[in-house]
C-alpha cells in the first residue's frame, strides 16, 4: 500500500459497477494481482466480469469449482476463486507462476492466501451500502506502478471516488 491511502467508490447501480469494472479492467497489465474480498454476493465476479468485457472477453464464468480460467487477452488473464480453498491448499497453487508468465491476475476471496510476496497488487474490498443495489468499495495499491495504474482507472470513473488517508492501526477494508 502506498503512503496509506485508500480510494473510497460509492457503486449505485450495476450501470455502476459496470463501468467501474470497465475503468479498472483498462488498466490491467501483465504481473498485475488484483485481490477482491468481500460478503458473498456482494458483487465480486460481477466486477471481475466487468474488468474482462474492458479487455474483449464477451463472456466470463465463475471458477469456483475448476479454481482458475484463463482468457486470451492483452494482457492474458486469468480469473481465480479461493471460496472453496482452506489457506493451506492455496499455498500450493503456485498462483506467482501466472504473473510470472505475464499474465493478469484476479483472485476473489483473496484473504485465504498470503499476499506478502506480491509486489504489484491492488486490493479491493466490496460492502454491501445502504441500498439493495449499492456497495461501497475500498481499493488501494501496494506499489508505485500499481498506484498508478489504479488512480489512472479510477478517473476514468464517474461515479464518487473519494481518497483517504488513513490513520495508524486503522482497518482498511472493514
Amino acid at each position: 500500500m502506498i503512503g496509506k491511502k485508500v480510494f473510497k467508490i460509492q457503486v449505485d447501480g450495476l450501470d455502476k459497477m459496470e463501468e467501474l469494472g470497465r475503468a479498472l479492467g483498462g488498466s490491467l497489465y501483465p504481473g498485475l494481482l488484483v485481490c477482491l474480498d468481500g460478503e458473498l454476493g456482494t458483487g465480486k465476479t460481477t466486477l471481475v466480469q466487468y474488468m474482462g468485457m474492458a479487455l474483449g472477453i464477451r463472456r466470463m464464468q465463475s471458477p469456483s469449482f475448476i479454481l482458475a480460467r484463463e482468457y486470451d487477452s492483452k494482457p492474458p488473464l486469468v480469473h481465480v476463486d479461493l471460496y472453496r480453498l482452506s489457506s493451506d491448499e492455496v499455498e500450493g497453487l503456485a498462483l506467482w507462476e501466472y504473473l510470472d508468465d505475464g499474465r493478469a491476475l484476479l483472485v476473489e476471496w483473496a484473504s485465504r492466501m498470503a499476499l506478502g510476496g506480491f509486489i504489484d497488487r491492488w486490493e479491493i474490498f466490496i460492502a454491501y451500502g445502504d441500498s439493495l443495489f449499492s456497495r461501497e468499495i475500498s481499493a488501494w495499491a501496494s506499489s508505485s506502478r500499481s498506484w498508478e495504474a489504479l488512480t489512472a482507472a479510477l478517473s476514468g470513473f464517474s461515479g464518487s471516488v473519494v481518497l483517504e488517508e488513513l490513520s495508524n492501526g486503522k482497518e482498511i477494508n472493514r
